[in-house]
């Protein structure tokens, strides 16, 4: 998913998910595919759990 959806899947606007993105990773949020730029959301939803 874009990250826009990856952002609102978390109830964070895209600039607030930007601004969040790198702490977020250094909890182990899932990085973004390096060809599409996009997320997994069943990745993200594992790593909500």
């Amino acid at each position: 998913m874009p990250a826009i959806k990856a952002a609102r899947h978390l109830h964070l606007t895209l600039r607030e998910f930007m601004e969040f993105l790198p702490a977020l990773q250094d909890q182990g949020f899932p990085k973004a595919c390096p060809i599409t730029g996009n997320y997994d959301m069943v990745a993200i939803d594992a790593w909500l759990d």
